[in-house]
């Protein structure tokens, strides 16, 4: 089922920014992506999920059009991450059961409009579900946040009002999000003009000793 625009933004840009995450801190093996398909039933090909986002350990090269779990390198993903469509009944409840058999590790079920629904459905920001050492997929986090993704080694905190927007945070709290690239190249600028404009008070200073 599609998503609306705004979705398809905020998966984008969580993507972009987990992907960087890992790059920088995580294993160097990890690859993020998004919208591929995991099949893990041979035979039966219609038997499958795609993920919004999905971290994978040792992705084939090149990468398959679908992931076919019975094949030689071909593995579940580690981390799962499903975006909540209109048919949120749905989601809520076939999503973990198909992540289960799958094989994944960790499942985020994250509801950008959950405080837009009536109190009546009792929808919550964020679900987590990891599997323990039975290898059972046991929902261990359920709310508004901030969650723990133990698969990433990051803290998912939601901002925004209405519709709300999934952040990498490196605290609990979430003080401390994991920058976006173009946050991250804002910083470097003002950093960079600052020490411009220190040398060239230094520069100044130096000048009107020597004269």
């Amino acid at each position: 089922m599609g998503q609306p625009p705004e979705h398809d933004i905020a998966i984008n840009s969580l993507r972009n920014l987990m992907a960087r995450f890992l790059a920088e801190c995580g294993p160097k093996h990890s690859f993020v992506g998004s919208d591929a398909f995991f099949a893990w039933v041979p035979h039966q090909p219609r038997v499958q999920i795609s993920p919004d986002i999905y971290v994978l350990d040792h992705p084939p090269d090149p990468l398959p059009k679908r992931f076919e779990t019975w094949q030689p390198g071909h593995h579940p993903p580690r981390f799962a991450l499903e975006v909540v469509s209109d048919d949120w009944r749905k989601d809520y409840t076939e999503g973990p059961q198909k992540y289960a058999q799958l094989g994944a590790l960790e499942l985020v079920i994250f509801d950008p409009d959950c405080r837009r629904a009536p109190p009546s459905q009792h929808r919550v920001l964020f679900q987590v579900f990891r599997r323990m050492d039975d290898g059972l997929l046991v929902e261990v986090a359920r709310g508004d946040g901030p969650v723990y993704l133990e698969q990433v080694g990051a803290w998912l905190v939601g901002t925004g009002g209405a519709t709300v927007q999934a952040r990498l945070a490196l605290d609990e709290l979430g003080d401390q999000l994991v920058p976006t690239a173009a946050e991250a190249e804002a910083a470097e600028r003002l950093a960079r003009q600052a020490a411009e404009r220190e040398l060239a008070e230094l520069r100044a200073i130096l000048a009107k000793r020597v004269g």
